[in-house]
């Protein structure tokens, strides 16, 4: 990082250079430009030197060939170079939050990201850290599908090699019969120009000290016949919530040649490299519950429960406070204990459980055997290292007298229920700090287009032949605060560590470290298409009628495209004696699995202090060597009392649960627009046909048969899977139609005034999204989504184009949409193996009940596929007392999902207005209402099909019988039934997420505009101030308040009311960004230098911003405001 008087002192230097030297009035003419022949402008690229301010004249977004937006009947909105450079916008997100209907994450995003569900219990900020452009959001639907010059990309756009940005909202066939129905998201990239060499740097700083640098070069190599273009950039961004920090390297280069006036080659190659920690905009979970305090702080004791003297009465350890307010080990494996969060190694590890058992199994304490730490009353307890847990995880009987909400039914889970956030700053200075200073993510890419067009027939007709091929690796190492238990803030409550030792962090407040969640995602795409152009005036005939029949262009398709694409998670395993003697299992087997946790805060038990948290940062964990294990060992027979012990472990890498697959998509397409009656009708009519070939397979790990204790391959590459090398099996094909009218208002008739035209339009238009690799639990495929648009409305320019409005409404629907449901693995994966996984090894605890669990197991598996067990490598090794269980457990099969269906109206409306030469203005406003139905039709048959099954299991335990269960005996008020389980865990949860049909996506806000303006002074006294070359500006984002949830009833029966009519409702908001700007020449006139400050967010909402509410009104997460930056920026052209 530089310091900040090094860059205070650049920037400095930079400033003041120009004042020192002498200024001139009019740059000087271009002695390249006068020399540079006319340009012929090629249907195949948009030349935006015709963009004036905000206003954009053509695009290629409606027909794929250069066409004038009042002719479009789609929704596109086109942002300028100029929009670009006014609000400082770098990144899709700085430019998306003044898009019309569109949303975008991160430190300065308009929503958080965490999820598109407003029912969602448990949304979390991970993925707008990893993929910040991917969690972007047009019409509340869905991401947009990014593009390159129409190449589909997942590179992230960046403003140094950006010409402009065209939006086109909703489905269009015309140029992607297959991507997502949001809509498109076009950059234009810089293309090279010969009006002459032309080129500037760029240094910016911005607090924090924030430094970014860029060059753009263009190099007139032979007038009129061929240029080269060079960007390049470094940026080093730093955010608020110190140390948060993006860096980036980027170059570009793009070279034209023209041999002959007909014949255009074009190519450009990018490549670049991103290194960040970048903020967490949603606060993490608060599993330090407001309950754990009212009960007076309460702690656990394993030794207190099982001595004698001071638990006479042998209380069991599962008494009713501590199974609501406390939770089991974070792993039935090993802990890894930090500490402190800034510890460069962990201090201590033990085995998080000691299991018990009645018979002789080995290396758990018997009940009838006397241990002088571990057993001394003889009775059965294992044991265990416990903590607080959310008060989205508190059991049924929780729920009872004063802790029932209201409208909720006593012993039944809240209907509705969230995990519960922290919603201010007085544990931690989220805002201004990072809490997880250990993550990182990483992207590298690089990417290559080489088009050729040759046009015919006086420009009539013309071919253009384009390839293009990118790669974009993402690795993304965030350990802390992003998914399941990785997103928590727990507290210890264990008085004595697992091994007998006094706990020296009791009362810490301590985070996971989420191994499960390292991830690695690689992306090759290669694309080429053929497009032909034919065109016909009727005008040529002569004057007469013929002319009526107007002027017609037909653009034919041919494209082909290829998509490799790597996806697989890191998991974690560890080897050691600890290890074997709690498990025979492989190293799939969750015992295997480490828990690395890092104490963040002091004690909060025996005080009255407040919860205290601290930055964590510890290096990352690396595979390798770890600090020995303490855990219990005993032989298995009838004597030994056993002993603690230690003994050393490693920490091994494996592969976690991903998918490598392979998509060719082959696509043809005819696009005819014809202007009929004297340009006074524009019709667009486009016939699509994509066909989809995929294929895909798993990369989790594998057992090796005649070695359990094999990792395999944990890191795979595109070279260890067969099927990227051949062409997939054919997997979906559809024909789309789309339709598109402009009637425009009769000039020669009834002239309007003041230089008035208007018009009206209608569009339909479809696609669809060949999703290879989505099955349901059961390994069907599912069939592809599709995406329909319909719209309508009116355009209208006054004062000779100057004033331009569009309205539009729409209705747009995506059907068939994957449904990510929280509780979608936890119902089909976790509610059927676990419960099998603890049935098969009952043997182990309590022989006298094995037969009777196996025979639940068998009545379990009944009713599902005969392939169920083996789709999820469910298997079952050893005899008791030493039987294993391994198997995807817990985590689901890859692109297992459900679905649902989306629909989305409203009204849009985008005016961009130049009053004079000098200023401009831009204002768009949308209203929207994007709804959900149809949702989960895999969970509804599913149930369908296991409820007679799950009923006859309800009063079993849904883990193991207690140890020493007597058969026939009531069980323990503390055992959870199966039926319990299901009713917290999926009857409840799903008949919420079921009467939410209908809800509108998260953080949706119903109406919403922006407006920017910018004016420059000329050379006239402003007020008696001599401003010229001075410009001022702003922009002003304002939203309206948005639904947070609804208010739930749960009803006798079980089943769930939601009132989706009143729902609560967030605040409006409003946010302000002004800008000035001076520029002047200097150096005699060679150079222009522009000096221009940026203040984003100068004035808007400072608290947090409500995400997610519970269903009795109180604010469960929540994120942070857009972050208050400044920047100033030094440009210099010559």
């Amino acid at each position: 990082m530089k310091s900040c008087s090094a860059s205070l002192l650049t920037v400095a230097a930079l400033g003041l250079l120009p004042s020192a030297l002498p200024a001139q009035l009019l740059p000087p003419p271009n002695p390249g430009a006068a020399a540079s022949p006319v340009e012929v402008l090629s249907p195949f690229v948009v030349n935006t030197t015709r963009d004036t301010g905000y206003q954009a004249t053509s695009t290629l977004a409606g027909t794929r060939l250069n066409t004038p937006v009042r002719e479009l009947a789609a929704s596109i909105s086109i942002y300028t170079k100029d929009f670009i450079e006014d609000l400082g916008a770098t990144s899709s997100a700085d430019l998306l939050i003044y898009a019309t209907g569109t949303d975008a994450a991160g430190a300065g995003g308009n929503y958080s990201g965490a999820n598109n569900d407003i029912n969602e219990p448990r949304p979390n900020g991970n993925a707008p850290r990893i993929d910040p452009q991917g969690t972007s959001r047009s019409r509340g639907l869905a991401a947009p599908t990014y593009t390159r010059g129409y190449f589909a990309t997942s590179i992230p756009f960046d403003s140094y090699n950006t010409g402009t940005v065209t939006v086109n909202r909703g489905p269009n066939a015309a140029l992607f019969g297959v991507g997502s129905a949001a809509g498109i998201v076009d950059t234009a990239l810089l293309e090279p120009e010969f009006r002459g060499n032309r080129h500037s740097a760029s240094v910016r700083y911005g607090n924090n000290d924030s430094v970014r640098t860029s060059t753009d070069f263009n190099f007139l190599l032979v007038p009129g016949t061929a240029a080269f273009r060079l960007a390049m950039l470094d940026d080093n961004e730093r955010f608020n919530q110190r140390p948060a920090f993006e860096d980036k390297r980027r170059f570009y280069g793009a070279l034209t040649v023209r041999p002959t006036a007909t014949t255009t080659l074009r190519a450009n190659l990018e490549a670049g490299r991103t290194t960040a920690n970048r903020p967490l905009i949603s606060l993490p979970y608060n599993s330090v519950p407001a309950a754990w305090f009212a009960a007076g702080r309460p702690s656990y004791d394993w030794m207190f429960y099982d001595d004698p003297v001071r638990n006479p009465s042998a209380t069991n350890h599962g008494t009713a406070t501590e199974g609501f307010l406390f939770s089991n080990s974070i792993s039935l494996g090993p802990t890894y204990i930090y500490h402190n969060p800034t510890d460069r190694a962990p201090s201590i590890a033990f085995m998080s459980t000691t299991p018990s058992t009645t018979g002789t199994a080995a290396n758990a304490v018997r009940t009838a055997t006397f241990h002088p730490i571990a057993n001394r009353n003889l009775i059965t307890d294992s044991i265990r290292f416990l903590h607080t847990q959310n008060i989205f995880d508190f059991p049924a009987g929780y729920w009872t007298a004063a802790n029932v909400p209201r409208g909720q039914l006593p012993g039944f889970v809240p209907a509705g229920l969230k995990a519960q956030g922290f919603t201010d700053f007085s544990a931690f200075d989220f805002k201004n700090h990072l809490i997880d200073e250990t993550s990182r993510q990483h992207e590298s890419f690089r990417a290559f287009n080489v088009r050729l067009e040759q046009s015919f027939w006086r420009n009539r007709a013309g071919l253009e032949l384009a390839y293009d091929v990118q790669r974009n690796d993402r690795r993304s190492f965030n350990s802390f605060f992003s998914i399941n238990n990785a997103n928590h803030i727990f507290l210890d409550t264990s008085v004595t560590l697992p091994n007998g030792v006094p706990n020296p962090n009791l009362g810490r407040p301590y985070a996971v470290y989420g191994l499960s969640n390292w991830r690695e995602r690689f992306e090759e795409r290669e694309a080429g298409h053929l497009t032909g152009f034919l065109r016909y005036d009727f005008k040529d005939l002569g004057r007469g009628w013929t002319r009526w029949l107007g002027r017609h262009s037909l653009t034919g398709l041919y494209e082909e495209s290829r998509v490799n694409l790597l996806d697989q998670r890191l998991v974690t395993s560890t080897l050691g004696a600890a290890l074997d003697a709690a498990t025979t299992g492989d190293l799939g087997i969750n015992t295997r699995r480490p828990s690395i946790i890092v104490y963040m805060g002091p004690s909060i038990i025996g005080n009255n202090n407040p919860l205290r948290l601290e930055s964590i940062r510890i290096p990352q964990i690396q595979a390798g060597p770890m600090i020995p294990i303490s855990y219990f060992r005993r032989n298995g027979d009838a004597v030994d009392p056993g002993n603690f012990v230690t003994a050393p472990s490693t920490l091994i890498e494996i592969a976690g649960p991903g998918t490598a697959s392979r998509e060719v998509i082959q696509s043809q397409a005819f696009v005819l627009q014809s202007n009929w009656l004297l340009d006074h009708l524009v019709t667009t009519l486009s016939w699509r046909r994509d066909e989809d070939f995929s294929a895909n397979t798993s990369t989790a790990y594998a057992v090796n048969p005649a070695d359990r204790l094999d990792p395999g391959k944990a890191h795979y590459g595109f070279g260890d899977f067969a099927l990227f090398g051949r062409k997939p099996p054919p997997f979906a094909a559809k024909e789309i139609k789309s339709y598109g009218a402009v009637l425009r208002w009769p000039q020669a008739l009834v002239r309007l005034p003041a230089g008035s035209d208007a018009s009206v339009f209608v569009n339909r238009s479809e696609n669809f999204t060949p999703l290879g690799g989505r099955i349901s639990p059961f390994g069907v495929s599912w069939p592809s989504p599709q995406g329909e648009t319909r719209e309508y409305g009116l355009n209208l320019t006054v004062l000779h184009d100057r004033f331009s409005v569009r309205v539009n409404r729409f209705e747009t629907a995506i059907k068939g949409a994957s449904y990510s449901w929280s509780n979608f693995t936890n119902a089909t994966v976790n509610n059927i193996f676990l419960a099998a996984a603890a049935w098969a090894v009952e043997g182990n605890i309590n022989p006298q009940m094995a037969a009777q669990r196996n025979a639940d197991l068998e009545t379990l598996f009944a009713p599902l596929p005969a392939n169920y067990r083996s789709l999820h490598n469910f298997r079952v090794t050893g005899t008791a007392p030493n039987l294993a269980v391994s198997g995807i457990l817990n985590t689901g099969l890859a692109g297992a999902t459900d679905t649902t269906d989306t629909t989305a109206k409203g009204l849009e409306a985008d005016l961009v207005f130049n009053p004079t030469a000098r200023w401009r203005i831009l204002l768009n406003v949308a209203k929207q209402e994007t709804v959900q139905s149809n949702s989960l039709p895999f969970m509804k048959s599913f149930v369908a099909l296991m409820k007679p099954t799950w009923d006859r299991l309800a009063n079993t335990p849904r883990g193991n019988y207690p140890t020493g269960y007597v058969p026939g005996t009531p069980l323990p008020a503390t055992t959870q039934t199966y039926g319990q389980w299901l009713d917290a865990n999926l009857y409840v949860p799903l008949a919420t997420a079921l009467a939410t049909e209908g809800s509108v996506s998260a953080e949706q806000r119903k109406w919403r505009a922006n407006f920017v303006t910018n004016y420059t002074f000329g050379s006239e006294p402003f007020f008696g101030l001599p401003l010229r070359g001075w410009a001022i500006g702003g922009g002003v984002r304002w939203q309206d308040k948005y639904a947070l949830g609804y208010p739930t009833t749960r009803k006798p029966d079980g089943g769930v009311d939601i009132d989706i009519a009143h729902p609560y409702w967030g605040p409006t908001d409003t946010n302000i960004d002004l800008f000035t700007s001076y520029s002047r020449t200097v150096l005699g006139g060679k150079v222009r230098w522009k000096a221009q400050l940026n203040v984003r967010n100068a004035f808007g909402r400072g608290g947090l911003l409500p995400v997610t509410i519970q269903p009795w009104g109180e604010v469960a997460t929540t994120r942070l405001p857009p972050a208050r930056r400044w920047y100033l920026t030094n440009n210099f052209s010559f």
